[in-house]
């Protein structure tokens, strides 16, 4: 489920292979604007907000999250010195507030992904993910490192076996990589008409020229628009020489 749910987050929110991996438990909650969809934001690692109760005063604060994971001996996954737990952060294109936070927005495509996304989370947080203080919301579930932060590494070779299983290439042209899926929903964006500066808002690119390289597409699609052009240009001119 945890995996399902990193791979929706890729290919359905376009995510980068290292952003769901920054989610806190509770940087997903329920969009007031679409009812039984998820609403999702990750927020800058360590220089995004995190609202936090401080029961010696007993008044909630708002701190940055690297003073937060501070707190609990730990550090922003971006600035981890360990390679098993580090993941990276591309500085995207983010929201920012006037409140000083700063956050990226999952743009579902199809929008029926948010439900979807919903309902997993619910029971993997209710049913699926062991009890742990970790605020990272993907963690480690067996084992001597249960409840620590997921490793990327232990995504990619579960997302390889997974499309493996179902007759699929692990490479980025078949979507079949963490990297793939996010150019998978490039494409579909694309493939729908969708204007390229609403791509790039969606994929979260400052550059539009950055946004070019997930629209753009491959050799196999441009081969079949070809061959689908060749076969209505027949279609038109052979009635005119059946004719002649």
């Amino acid at each position: 489920m945890r995996d399902m749910m990193i791979a929706i987050l890729q290919g359905a929110g376009g995510l980068r292979e290292s952003e769901p991996f920054h989610l806190y438990l509770d940087d997903v909650r329920e969009d007031p604007r679409s009812p039984g969809s998820a609403l999702v934001r990750i927020h800058h690692p360590s220089e995004g907000k995190y609202r936090t109760f401080n029961p010696i005063d007993r008044k909630w604060h708002v701190i940055s999250r690297e003073e937060f994971l501070r707190a609990q001996g730990l550090c922003p996954r971006h600035k981890s010195g360990s390679k098993h737990l580090f993941a990276g952060w591309k500085d995207p294109l983010l929201v920012r507030e006037k409140s000083g936070d700063f956050y990226l927005e999952v743009q579902w495509f199809p929008t029926w992904w948010g439900k979807v996304f919903w309902g997993l989370y619910r029971s993997y947080v209710s049913d699926v993910r062991p009890p742990t203080s970790s605020p990272f919301l993907f963690v480690t579930h067996e084992g001597r490192g249960a409840g620590s932060p997921y490793k990327i590494k232990q995504y990619n070779k579960k997302l390889a076996r997974a499309v493996k299983s179902v007759g699929i290439k692990p490479v980025k042209e078949t979507g079949g990589t963490s990297h793939g899926l996010r150019h998978h929903y490039g494409q579909i964006l694309t493939d729908a008409d969708v204007p390229q500066a609403v791509i790039q808002k969606a994929m979260h690119h400052k550059s539009p020229e950055s946004t070019a390289i997930y629209t753009r597409p491959d050799a196999d699609k441009v081969n079949r628009i070809l061959n689908h052009a060749v076969s209505r240009q027949e279609r038109i001119e052979l009635p005119i020489l059946a004719g002649a």
